[in-house]
């Protein structure tokens, strides 16, 4: 699958993610004869483990999206049952007492899981479409070709 390959190229999301959000269809013959393929992409966010973050136990995790490399520093990785990710506690009431250290982050507060864009985000950009374009035109043809050389191949 190249496409999976091209979107990878482009966004460092692993292989395993760009699978579970997306379909490609190889080129079939409609009803009037011609040819038509078919990627389908899902808006699904996916999980920030999906970019490859980079996991400190001082610095938090930082992940590169793009061309930004965000940080998130109250971030950590786990595993939750079978489901390894990045998570992060909820944030705690501000104390307004002066006397007491402000605690934003309550260790006995609720995790939850950090998402990144969607992989539909990451192709919706135009450098991205002239690429499949490309792709798409190229199978095209080496499929064209085969059905010719099959049909004009003499027979025995």
């Amino acid at each position: 699958m190249a496409i999976k390959k091209k979107i990878k190229e482009a966004s460092n999301i692993k292989p395993h993610y760009i699978d579970q959000v997306s379909k490609q269809y190889p080129p079939k013959a409609d009803g009037a004869g011609n040819y038509v393929g078919r990627i389908e992409i899902s808006k699904q966010p996916l999980p920030l483990i999906a970019f490859g973050p980079r996991i400190t136990k001082t610095r938090g995790v930082t992940v590169k999206l793009g061309d930004k490399q965000i940080t998130f520093k109250h971030a950590f990785g786990a595993m939750a049952g079978q489901h390894k990710g990045i998570f992060e506690r909820g944030l705690a009431k501000q104390q307004t007492n002066a006397n007491k250290p402000q605690r934003l982050y309550a260790g006995h507060l609720p995790i939850k899981e950090l998402f990144g864009p969607s992989v539909f985000k990451v192709v919706s950009a135009d450098k991205m479409q002239g690429d499949f374009r490309q792709l798409a035109n190229r199978v095209l043809a080496t499929e064209t070709k085969s059905q010719l050389d099959r049909f004009l191949k003499p027979k025995e």
